[in-house]
């Protein structure tokens, strides 16, 4: 998250030794280390982005793009708000600094914020990579790899500029060019061992993709890893978290899990399969029992609560039951999901329905910018876009 990020780890290294930072090129660097946990200093979003923030105020360029990342993720404590992003990102970029650029680009390929444009994007991109940008780099990888903008398919290419930014320490690079190498894409020679360690740098900055597909590795047993359920369903919950869509659905097939095993133990009468099925469910405890915060967030008090929960255990009544007491029909859970985001990944029709009934509007937006129907897209929910298709507003931005 950081232009010209070469020797970046050293240069947080430097600066944490130093009194604090009150100038505001200071004050971005510092921000940035706290962004990605680089240098020996601890990843600390909320820190970062009042750093940031107090860059941006000053007029610092760095500082404005990187308060922008705050504002287009809603993280650090920060509302989401994309307007106000995209401004910061246009205000970076128009003094030259080409991580502003980068991150404008970004918001033009996907039209957050602004209209889709993906040729601007790429030109854009290419303004950022003349610099040296390492997100500029993975960015335009991503677009050579795509074949959009205007550019032809370049696996080579792409390859290379990843390369060039895995050495500046991009989070997002360093999970593309492990996925890469695990598949021996890209015309690389498979490595599943250097795929691990990529990945692992990358989930250390909190990255999601990072973090999903450390957990895919942890899932499997590969690259060196032993094969550890419970550190992947934390990495999974932790991608959630931040609306990495794949991750929730891993996350809510260990809700399934459960509930097959609790079926198999009170059908089982084997002392061995009982055994069995006893410690996968201490695993399953285990796991919810430290994520039981992620449905605890003060604003959606203890209905909004229960109505969250409903949804990811598919239990129709208690959802009934939650919205029909009054709660609150926006609540979000950690990863900034609303429950109808949640439903449309992975409920049936009638939760949708129940949900519009009591107020819920299908053009609501969730974290990473996710719509009810880019929901059930991304779920592979057919029944959920089918129903939504009856709704033209559905179909509104962020699909």
């Amino acid at each position: 998250m950081k232009a010209q990020a070469v020797s970046l780890s050293a240069r947080c290294t430097s600066a944490k030794q130093l009194p604090r930072a009150t100038d505001p090129a200071g004050q971005a660097l510092m921000g940035i280390c706290h962004y990605r946990g680089l240098g020996g200093v601890p990843l600390n979003r909320e820190k970062a982005c009042s750093l940031l923030r107090d860059s941006a105020f000053k007029g610092n360029s760095d500082g404005q793009w990187g308060l922008g990342q705050c504002y287009l993720t809603g993280q650090g404590g920060l509302s989401q708000d994309e307007r106000r992003a995209v401004e910061l990102f246009r205000i970076s970029a128009a003094q030259g600094n080409p991580a502003g650029q980068a991150n404008l680009g970004y918001v033009h390929r996907n039209g957050i914020g602004v209209s889709k444009d993906e040729r601007e994007a790429v030109r854009l991109y290419k303004l950022a990579v003349a610099k040296g940008d390492a997100y500029g780099q993975t960015l335009l990888a991503n677009a050579l790899i795509e074949g959009y903008g205007g550019l032809q398919p370049n696996y080579g290419e792409a390859a290379r500029l990843y390369k060039l930014a895995v050495a500046q320490e991009d989070p997002l690079a360093q999970a593309n060019l492990g996925r890469s190498l695990e598949e021996g894409a890209l015309g690389l020679s498979k490595d599943v061992l250097r795929a691990v360690e990529l990945y692992q740098k990358s989930a250390a900055q909190g990255h999601r993709i990072g973090q999903y597909n450390l957990a895919l590795a942890y899932r499997a047993g590969i690259g060196g890893l032993p094969q550890d359920r419970s550190i992947a369903a934390e990495l999974f919950q932790n991608a959630a978290n931040q609306g990495e869509q794949r991750a929730l659905k891993e996350v809510e097939e260990i809700r399934e899990q459960e509930k097959r095993a609790r079926e198999s133990s009170r059908q089982s009468k084997d002392p061995a399969v009982s055994a069995v099925i006893s410690s996968s469910l201490n695993f399953i405890d285990d796991f919810w029992e430290k994520n039981r915060e992620r449905f605890r967030l003060e604003t959606n008090g203890p209905l909004g609560e229960e109505l969250l929960a409903s949804i990811y255990s598919h239990d129709f009544i208690a959802a009934r039951r939650a919205v029909t007491s009054g709660a609150y029909i926006s609540s979000q859970d950690k990863g900034g999901n609303t429950p109808i985001i949640l439903a449309a990944c992975n409920g049936k029709p009638e939760f949708l329905r129940l949900l519009l009934q009591y107020g819920a509007v299908v053009s609501d937006r969730g974290e990473g910018h996710i719509s009810p129907m880019l929901s059930a897209v991304l779920c592979d929910n057919v029944g959920a876009q089918e129903f939504l298709q009856k709704f033209p507003a559905a179909a509104g931005p962020g699909v």
